[in-house]
Parts: structure tokens; C-alpha cells; sequence
């Protein structure tokens, strides 16, 4: 191609392009005239503070379980209600002792019952559900186990020992627990099906009624759970009964500060820190029993955010134990939705 005809080319390209500029130029109002205006963004805006009581009693004889969400107490019940809890997911294959009445279990080794005639060793083979070890388990995992348990059924509200019984876990599968129970003192053996409940984390037996109990809610109806529990400290090794928060299993974590002023947590901090699905993140040590004066002391500075199942922020914190007339037993806080 010559110089004259690549001259020729480029001035007809020069004059498409500046055909399309002046089309786009007249078609630019049109076009922007069809766009929509930009939403404004609204700011996040938290709930109100507000401040609840929960009802323990002075002998901590009730267990609560807590929404945030729906601020309410959802359900309670004597901790006497039941013994054993049982997973009740499709899977699920795990069985604990109620540690608010600081149950304890030992595996005897025997298949029959007639084999297991006393209690001698026992307290040096049991084992506890311990909330800051969820992995060391009084019983635990029992498909395929066929032994039978020894199983010290704690304490009553008012101190007294409920005695022993011996359980075997027969099966498990995807729909119920068939287990047998001997009591204390009886020759009969009696067969029981806890049938599984998918909305729930656990279902529970109550050995006093002989039945399948219900006692949590949902697993999507609550959060915290306010009750009695074993803590295990470990210098020295102590299994100790003490009051406080557990966190609902079903996706629901939480983390505590003690640097930030709990007026300052917002969603922003909320969302920068560390959360944990560890039962016991709340926990009991928001209060000190002062052995001096018998006096629970609270520790306010100690704030906890919760992230629930539905990924809802809250941020809470304790101020006081004890109801107006002085009766211990009544945790109170200061709770925000973020």
C-alpha cells in the first residue's frame, strides 16, 4: 500500500470515530436518564440496652434456657427433671450425664448385669462430663460398646445422693437409643427407646419417670443456657459443681474482652474478634465468691459478644447475682443487639 492510499485509510477511521463519539455524545443523557439513583445506604443501627433477671433460685435447682433474639426465657426445668441426654442428630451416637447434679459414670467392662454387684472402685474409675473438657466424657460413645455402665446419679436441689444405677446401651441408629436400666436395689431390668429428635440436640431420659423427657427447646429457639455444671480445674485436679452461661451447640459462638468498655463494643469490634464454640466461653468467672464475706463479687468489665445460629450479634455483660431481697441465685445483665 502506498503512502497516498494509508493516508486515504487512516482519515476514513478518523472519521468513523468521531461519527460514534458525537452518536454516543447525543445518546449520553438518554441513557443516564434510564439509570436508577443510588440507594442511600442506611447506617446500622443497634437495639436498645436493656437489663434482664434470670431465675436460678437460691439452691440453683432450675435450668433456663435464653433467646436473644426474642429476649425471653423460652423454657426451664428442675434439674432433677432428667439424667441422661442422649445426640439426637441423624448420626449422632454420644450420651452424657447431667452435670448440674455432678453425675458421674464408670464403663465396668461387663456384659451382664448380674456381673456388677457393688460399687467398690468406682470413684477411682469414674469420669464426669466436664464443660472445659467436652472431649473427656463420662460415657460418651456407646455404638458397638454392649457394656455395662455404673452411673452415680449425683445430687437432689436440697444435697441429697440419688443413688446408682447400672444402664447398658443395647443400640443406636439413625432414629432412637435402646438402653436397659437396672436401679439400685431392683432385680428388674427395664427396656427403654429414646427416639431422636432432629430439632433438638439431645433427648433426654429422666430415670425417676421412666420415660423420654422434654426439656431443651429447638435448637434454634434458644442460646444460653443458665444451670449448674462441672468445671474440672487442674492445679490440683478438681471436678468442681460451680453456676453460669452455657452456649447452645447449634452454631452459636461467643468471645470475652475485658480491656474494651462495654458502652464502646459495637459491630464493628464485634466483628474483629476471636469467637469460640466452646461451651463454656461465658462460663462461671463473671463472679468471685468472696470465702471472707460469702459474697459473690461481679466482674462487670467482663464483656461477652454472642454470635447466635441466624448470625445475629449480641453483646452482654453481668452486674449483678443477686435479686432485690439479696438472694443470690439471680444472675442479672446488661444486654445490646448490635
Amino acid at each position: 500500500m502506498s503512502f497516498h492510499n494509508l493516508s486515504i485509510s487512516v482519515l476514513k477511521v478518523g472519521r468513523q470515530l468521531a461519527g460514534s463519539l458525537a452518536v454516543a455524545a447525543f445518546l449520553l443523557p438518554s441513557i443516564t436518564g434510564c439509570l436508577k439513583e443510588e440507594q442511600s445506604v442506611k447506617p446500622h443501627e443497634p437495639g436498645n440496652v436493656i437489663t434482664r433477671t434470670v431465675e436460678l433460685s437460691q439452691d440453683y435447682r432450675y435450668q433456663v434456657f435464653y433467646s436473644l433474639e426474642k429476649d425471653s426465657v423460652i423454657s426451664r426445668n428442675i434439674k432433677t427433671d432428667w439424667d441422661l441426654s442422649f445426640e439426637s442428630n441423624t448420626e449422632g451416637s454420644k450420651v452424657f450425664v447431667n452435670s448440674s447434679r455432678f453425675m458421674s459414670a464408670s464403663n465396668t467392662g461387663q456384659e451382664a448385669f448380674e456381673a456388677v454387684t457393688d460399687t467398690s472402685g468406682f470413684f477411682l474409675n469414674r469420669r464426669l462430663d466436664a464443660s472445659n473438657h467436652p472431649d473427656t466424657m463420662a460415657i460418651g460413645e456407646v455404638k458397638n460398646t454392649n457394656k455395662i455402665y455404673l452411673i452415680d446419679r449425683g445430687f437432689d436441689e436440697n444435697g441429697d445422693n440419688l443413688g446408682f444405677i447400672k444402664v447398658k446401651f443395647v443400640s443406636v441408629d439413625n432414629e432412637k437409643y435402646v438402653i436397659q436400666i437396672q436401679k439400685q436395689g431392683d432385680t428388674q431390668i427395664q427396656t427403654h427407646q429414646i427416639m431422636k429428635n432432629y430439632s433438638r440436640n439431645f433427648s433426654y431420659f429422666s430415670v425417676k419417670t421412666n420415660a423420654q423427657v422434654p426439656i431443651e427447646p429447638n435448637k434454634n429457639d434458644w442460646d444460653l443456657m443458665f444451670t449448674q455444671y462441672i468445671h474440672t480445674f487442674s492445679d490440683p485436679y478438681l471436678p468442681y459443681l460451680v453456676t453460669g452461661v452455657l452456649l447452645n451447640p447449634y452454631n452459636t459462638q461467643a468471645a470475652v474482652d475485658s480491656t474494651i468498655d462495654f458502652k464502646k463494643i459495637d459491630i464493628t469490634v464485634a466483628n474483629n474478634m476471636k469467637l469460640r464454640a466452646a461451651p463454656d466461653v461465658i462460663g462461671y468467672g463473671w463472679k468471685e465468691f468472696g470465702f471472707a464475706n460469702s459474697v459473690y463479687k461481679i466482674y462487670a468489665h467482663w464483656n461477652f459478644v454472642v454470635r447466635d445460629s441466624k448470625s445475629l450479634y449480641y453483646k452482654m455483660h453481668f452486674i449483678d447475682f443477686y435479686n432485690d431481697k439479696g438472694t443470690k441465685g439471680y444472675p442479672k445483665f446488661e444486654l445490646q443487639k448490635l
